[in-house]
């Protein structure tokens, strides 16, 4: 693909942060308004199967950081061993890891046992440090872990509530409720906490910031993300200002369609107007939240508009930030990856629930 191609493309891509990947049912989701949707992979982490095209023309594409930042291929084999340990052990290394990751960077030459388990690494991580590349693939890869674990986790209970009650044989007339309905799903959300969604954060930006010019949306489906975001404070506690609007759209039933199908549906029901006034509105947004609101409302409301009544089978909900274009990034010189956000929009999309 040309540059000039590649470029006017991107500028209609979203890219999607920090997690390395997402379920399908959320990425038709972006898929639906963004093309192509971007997705940042650390190194040594193969792409699903399903997402997988074999041109640049698929609704999804992924990219690995930097050629400088690659690990040696002893980092390949380290982690592959660690997905092969039992479960509780890789969840207890992993969250150790990601609570531990800014004290050993804060406390340079102090003890390295966790490092030595997880990465075979007797050198100090420094901000300066070489293995920084190293230590944010790491970081990636142990967040996907965990989350893998909590969907599979979420995934067998799923299939434990589809099963009758053992307590059914002992009752003639009526089924006895499963004994785990009332048990709420295990989502990967709950399994970071603050702290480590700060890491996860600074980690990606560490990879990807080189890219970042290219993309001026950034996605995400993590409510915890979204909600640290929003509460940004500067080093004196001071709240950053941000600008925000909400869209809430009535949408197909994405279940009902591939990720192939969905841009055939795109092209069917969605002019060009529509995306150029969408994204128009998006890049207003950035220079003028608030002034841009209202035409950034008007914008999804004509998306919506262009599907017929038999297609708006399902809610969506899709809110926009932006950091102020006031913020002085010389305040957040030790959140680097945070600059890195400013002068984009950024975009949480749910099921409006």
């Amino acid at each position: 693909m040309q540059t000039k191609e590649l470029e006017k493309e991107l500028d209609s891509a979203g890219l999607f942060f920090p997690f390395p990947v997402t379920n399908e049912a959320r990425l038709k989701m972006f898929c639906l308004f963004f093309k192509p949707v971007v997705v940042g992979l650390p190194w040594y982490l193969e792409p699903p199967a399903a997402y997988r095209f074999e041109d640049d023309s698929g609704p999804v594409r992924f990219i690995y950081p930097p050629l400088d930042l690659k690990p040696d291929l002893d980092f390949k084999k380290q982690i592959a061993d660690f997905k092969q340990r039992p479960a509780q052990k890789q969840e207890m290394a992993s969250n150790t890891y990601l609570k531990t990751v800014r004290s050993r960077e804060n406390m340079g030459e102090t003890s390295r046992e966790i490092e030595q388990e997880l990465r075979g690494l007797n050198s100090p991580v420094s901000p300066r440090s070489q293995n920084r590349g190293r230590q944010w693939n790491l970081t990636l890869h142990l967040a996907h872990e965990i989350e893998t674990r909590a969907a599979e986790a979420d995934r067998i209970l799923e299939r434990i509530r589809t099963r009758p009650s053992p307590l059914t044989v002992l009752q003639e007339e009526e089924e006895a409720p499963g004994f785990l309905n009332d048990l709420p799903p295990l989502t990967p959300e709950v399994s970071l906490s603050e702290q480590q969604v700060e890491q996860v954060l600074s980690a990606w930006g560490g990879l990807f910031e080189s890219y970042l010019a290219a993309y001026p949306f950034l996605i995400t489906d993590r409510r915890p993300v979204w909600d640290f975001l929003s509460t940004i404070r500067d080093p004196s506690g001071r709240p950053e200002q941000t600008g925000e609007a909400t869209l809430e759209f009535l949408i197909p039933d994405l279940a009902n369609h591939s990720l192939l199908s969905l841009v055939e549906l795109r092209k069917v029901y969605f002019k060009p107007r529509h995306w150029e006034a969408f994204k128009k509105a998006l890049y207003a947004f950035i220079e003028k939240p608030r002034e841009a609101q209202a035409e950034l409302v008007q914008a999804g409301r004509e998306i919506e508009r262009a599907l017929p009544a038999e297609l708006k089978t399902c809610n969506l909900r899709m809110r926009a930030m932006t950091f102020s274009p006031l913020s002085d990034p010389a305040r957040f010189r030790n959140r680097p990856w945070l600059t890195a956000l400013f002068n984009k929009v950024l975009i949480f999309m749910d099921n409006g629930v």
